[in-house]
């Protein structure tokens, strides 16, 4: 395993690092080197016959351009969802379902027609016992997913089936218990494997997938969320609750929202504007246009981070799985924009997991000017 490189230094100065003597590198262990960068002094080093070559990087954007209006807020009872379908499982060796007439199957006639599964059909399949009628249900966790996600699920017999092994589960449809009207969200399949001392339930990995996005805000909620009135409540999540967003989000309703609370972190949509309530939500705003309260947001779910204000970072000692940053104590530091420092560590091939460190090491070290929310 080669050393890990040590740089050391700040910007628009001249940096010194060392590199570790390694069976690739044919340049000198000690070098100084004039680079222009505009953050933190880390260096793209590689290693040719020549010597080492160090990457200029005076050009770096901040990150991210964009938030959803939605990404803002958080929706009451914000939970993780459950899709639900009723399927069949093939491919059993006379383990499963033996109906001798229909009467076992009649009272889930309705079930099976809200399920898209053919009665007739089934009810042959299920006189073989080699089939089985199962509830198929998957878990989304609330940070929700994009068309095309996979998911794991769950499979369990419904009827007299008491072994599921070598079980297949053909393609099912899965929909909200809570919008059982709805077009359907998921469809599963795959080979079942079996729960541990339990035969009659399995799972499959990865086994369902999204047909259509889930916002992680459930948008498709919002009507069992309304009040009898048939106003909404929302609440701004902790790392936006300023007076200034709530007035820029009251922009975007012509000014008709009423707070709740004085530090304007909840408030309610009324009635007349729940009609336009869901493409208002998934408007795309510019992070320049939000007031300037200096936040940093993490999301743990999907390891994003915004940025919000002039949120500043000072020189200190960092250093997480191979990458290492030594503040120069002979040179004066001054801070620097922490999307500078982001961008470049992007750049560099830092992980988001990396670039999270960083923050939270920069936070806990008193180095970062604003304050950081994880969510």
């Amino acid at each position: 395993m080669a050393p890990t490189p040590t740089c050391t230094g700040w910007a628009g100065l001249t940096v010194a690092w060392t590199l570790q003597s390694t069976s690739s590198a044919a340049g000198p262990a000690d070098k100084e080197v004039p680079v222009k960068v505009l953050i933190l002094a880390i260096l793209t080093l590689m290693t040719t016959s020549g010597g080492v070559l160090a990457q200029d990087l005076s050009a770096i954007s901040a990150e991210p351009a964009t938030i959803r209006l939605v990404d803002l807020l958080r929706f009451r009872d914000q939970q993780a969802r459950v899709f639900e379908g009723v399927g069949l499982v093939t491919g059993l060796d006379g383990s499963g379902d033996r109906l001798k007439s229909e009467d076992r199957l009649r009272p889930l006639a309705g079930v099976l027609e809200r399920h898209d599964v053919p009665f007739l059909q089934t009810l042959d399949l299920l006189k073989t016992g080699n089939s089985a009628l199962v509830m198929v249900q998957c878990k989304v966790p609330a940070a929700g997913g994009t068309e095309g996600d996979q998911f794991d699920l769950t499979v369990s017999t419904l009827l007299d089936a008491n072994d599921l092994e070598g079980g297949v589960l053909l393609t099912t449809l899965l929909r909200d218990p809570l919008l059982p009207n709805a077009t359907p969200t998921m469809q599963a399949s795959g080979v079942i494997e079996l729960a541990a001392e339990i035969s009659s339930r399995g799972s499959i990995l990865d086994g369902a997938q999204l047909l259509k996005p889930i916002l992680r805000t459930a948008i498709g909620h919002l009507r069992h969320m309304r009040d009898p009135d048939g106003s909404i409540r929302l609440t701004l999540r902790a790392a936006w609750r300023h007076p200034l967003v709530f007035e820029y989000i009251n922009s975007k309703f012509d000014y008709v929202l009423q707070p709740v609370n004085e530090d304007f972190g909840a408030f309610v949509v009324p009635p007349e504007k729940g009609a336009v309530l869901n493409d208002v939500l998934k408007t795309l705003i510019p992070i320049s246009d939000l007031p300037a309260v200096r936040r940093v947001v993490i999301d743990k779910a999907t390891q994003s981070i915004f940025t919000s204000g002039s949120v500043m970072v000072r020189p200190f000692h960092f250093s997480v799985d191979g990458i290492k940053l030594l503040p120069d104590p002979s040179r004066e530091a001054d801070a620097q924009p922490l999307g500078e420092a982001l961008a470049m560590l992007e750049d560099l091939g830092a992980t988001a997991e990396q670039r999270i460190a960083f923050i939270r090491q920069a936070d806990e070290a008193s180095a970062l000017f604003g304050e950081v929310v994880e969510q």
